[in-house]
């Protein structure tokens, strides 16, 4: 489905840091071909370009980490992950025990737990994702494609809506559907990023971009363009914004 809609999967390094690698480049932050045909990690890298990318990928994570321990965030359905919670003792009065009165558990955040995204190779998980899609006013299309065969997917794919309607409940939409349409009549105002997950919550798990097509032509280059312009046309078609969910 991928390929009929003129898109296919990038790479990028397997490092921890998959996510923001692949949301750079469906971005439009960095190419496509950054990482070079090995996807060399930018991780412990000492040249300047590349020291960039992972000064920028650990500022998002600091962002994403600073909107997770937002109060007004964890109005949302945050409360789901219980990793990030801890239920705090509330003793109640007699007459309110007496009583039987119900009463809800207090909770205190996690904030150590968050924190833990902090670190440059900290996975990447869906509480970070809706936190991600909120801080950087984007909806994240996360489709999962299995195995080697990359233009081989479920119609369905998961949403994280930058207004955080959807955030925390793996709300699922149908690419053929509903991403589709966006796809081909995009409207002002709803930026929209696509990822591909290899469907693996464990050690294993791992994130690329989904990006347009490049075709070359006879003459070399891409669609007639240097590989530059080409990536400055994947960073304007990606800037393009979608209607709401």
């Amino acid at each position: 489905m991928l390929k009929a809609a003129n898109y296919e999967v990038s790479g990028a390094p397997g490092d921890g840091a998959c996510f923001y690698w692949s949301d750079a480049i469906v971005s439009g932050e960095c190419d496509r071909d950054a990482f070079g045909d090995d996807l060399s990690s930018p991780i412990g890298a000492k040249t300047p370009a590349i020291r960039l990318l992972y000064n920028t990928m650990m500022e998002k994570r600091r962002r994403v980490v600073e909107r997770m321990k937002d109060a007004a965030f964890h109005n949302s359905k945050l409360f789901m992950h219980l990793q990030f919670w801890e239920v705090m003792p509330n003793p109640r009065s007699r007459a309110a025990r007496k009583a039987n009165e119900p009463r809800p558990l207090p909770q205190r955040f996690k904030t150590d737990v968050a924190e833990l995204h902090l670190a440059e190779d900290h996975y990447t998980a869906d509480a970070h994702i809706a936190a991600a899609a909120i801080e950087f006013n984007v909806d994240y299309i996360v489709i999962t494609i299995k195995g080697s065969q990359k233009d081989t997917q479920n119609d369905t794919c998961l949403v994280y809506s930058c207004d955080g309607t959807r955030q925390m409940v793996n709300e699922v939409v149908s690419f053929q559907n509903d991403v589709l349409p966006r796809l081909q009549n995009p409207v002002p105002g709803m930026p929209l990023r696509m990822i591909r997950w290899n469907g693996r919550a464990d050690a294993g798990g791992h994130f690329e971009p989904i990006v347009p097509i490049r075709v070359e032509t006879k003459g070399g280059g891409l669609d007639g363009k240097t590989p530059s312009d080409a990536a400055m046309e994947d960073k304007a078609h990606h800037v393009q914004s979608y209607r709401r969910w």
